[in-house]
């Protein structure tokens, strides 16, 4: 190529097909030398990275070469790309972007590649509405088992918060042993003490008191239930508390534009949801997260 191209006078076609040549030869060095370091980045991965890692195969999310190594010079040259035009870098992050926010979606089934507004108000709904059909044919028992424990939770606001707290703690326990005073309640009366319930909770400390009482009779009402409404009542369980995570990230930036930043889960699967969605919030901290402070002047010089 460099031998076929116009000279100047102070030129030579041979020199020019030599320096050619010569790049050539040191650019395929260096290619050869990339695949090497990246070969022995990957058995550098920590184990709990290299689950991570499989997770996302299996979720379905396209993960790029840097992502699967643990060198920092390919971290680096990747962080960089990203802003670079034709590089392809931006449709290979919409592309893992869309798969994360399908996989975190299946969690509470909802199979899309933005969760905006529409689909969560969509899987709110269908949610909500297997609660109704299982609660729709059964009634609900407040057994021995929840009673000890809410009593332990009344004990429990008696030492630690001051009388007017407790006070609000040992109302809404009376509330509860009121409700189940014959032994049962139908499934939608169940629903709507579970709602006043919610009203009272927040928070504080006395707010999470209340959030572990509602959380006693909840499982009381799964013992309840048997057969396949007691599968029915774990899923919706299960999908309700990893849409309520997923809400929580929408609420950052990213989520106007119905994406889930991948690192943004983490810190939010504690405050209730499944395994799967454990997963999930790992493979955005140990490999999606970029791990490089970027303020942008790499990809400006690049």
């Amino acid at each position: 190529f460099s031998g076929a191209q116009p000279i100047s006078g102070d030129e030579s076609r041979l020199t020019n097909a030599l320096l050619g040549a010569g790049t050539g030869v040191v650019g395929q060095g260096i290619a050869s030398g990339l695949g090497g370091v990246a070969n022995r980045a990957r058995t550098a991965i920590s184990p709990a990275v290299q689950r991570s890692i499989e997770a996302a195969q299996r979720a379905g999310i396209p993960l790029r070469a840097a992502q699967v190594s643990d060198s920092q010079f390919l971290k680096t040259v990747q962080s960089a790309m990203d802003a670079v035009p034709l590089s392809g870098a931006g449709g290979m992050a919409r592309r893992q972007q869309e798969g994360f926010n399908r996989a975190v979606g299946r969690t509470f089934g909802a199979d899309e590649a933005y969760l905006d507004d529409a689909v969560m108000a969509g899987a709110r709904q269908r949610i909500g509405q297997s609660y109704n059909d299982v609660y729709a044919r059964n009634n609900i028992t407040l057994d021995d088992e929840a009673i000890r424990r809410m009593l332990e939770i009344e004990g429990r606001a008696a030492t630690n918060l001051t009388p007017d707290n407790a006070q609000v703690v040992r109302n809404q326990v009376q509330r509860v042993l009121d409700a189940f005073e014959d032994g049962q309640v139908p499934g939608a009366r169940y629903q709507n003490l579970r709602g006043d319930l919610a009203e009272v909770m927040d928070g504080s400390a006395t707010g999470q008191l209340v959030r572990a009482l509602r959380g006693e009779i909840d499982a009381s009402a799964s013992r309840s239930v048997g057969g396949a409404d007691a599968e029915a009542l774990r899923q919706a369980n299960a999908q309700w508390a990893n849409m309520r995570t997923a809400e929580s990230a929408l609420q950052q930036v990213a989520g106007a534009g119905g994406n889930i930043r991948p690192s943004s889960l983490y810190p939010l699967v504690r405050n209730g949801s499944t395994a799967e969605m454990r997963e999930l919030a790992q493979i955005g901290q140990n490999v999606l997260k970029d791990p490089i402070a970027n303020s942008g002047t790499a990809q400006r010089e690049l």
